[in-house]
C-alpha cells in the first residue's frame, strides 16, 4: 500500500506538533510531501527539522492546493482561516484535519461540514 500524501498548511504550535510529534509514529503510512506558512524562515527550519525527503515550500496555501497532489491536509492556521483552506482541500477531495473548531461562527463550521 503507497503512503497517504500530507500537507500542513500553518506552522505555529500546532503545525509544528504534528511534525515533530505526530507524523514520525506514522511513517510507514504518511509521507510530508509540502509545508506552508507566510514565514519563510520558519518553512526552511521546519523543512530541514522534518528529515527524510525534502518537502515543498509554499507560502500560498491555494497555490500548493492547486499544485501538489495530496491525499490528507492537517490545517493549522488560525480558526478565522480554517474555511477558506478547508474549502478548497474538499474541493479537490483532499482529506481534511482539523483539531480546532471549523470555523469562528456556528455557520462556519456547518459551511465547512458541507462542503466535505
Amino acid at each position: 500500500m503507497s503512503k497517504w500524501k500530507l500537507a500542513v498548511i500553518g506552522l505555529g504550535h500546532m503545525g509544528k506538533h504534528m511534525i515533530h510529534r505526530l507524523l514520525p509514529q506514522f511513517t510507514d503510512k504518511i509521507e510530508l510531501v509540502a509545508l506552508c506558512d507566510n514565514d519563510e524562515a520558519s518553512l526552511r527550519r521546519e523543512a530541514e527539522a522534518a528529515g527524510g525527503s525534502a518537502p515543498a515550500l509554499y507560502t500560498d496555501y491555494r497555490l500548493l492546493l492547486e499544485e501538489i497532489p495530496l491525499d490528507l491536509v492537517y490545517i493549522a492556521v488560525p480558526p478565522s482561516l480554517h474555511y477558506n483552506v478547508a474549502r478548497i482541500a474538499f474541493e479537490k477531495g483532499i482529506h481534511v484535519f482539523l483539531r480546532e473548531a471549523a470555523g469562528q461562527q456556528p455557520s462556519g463550521g456547518e459551511a465547512t461540514a458541507g462542503a466535505g
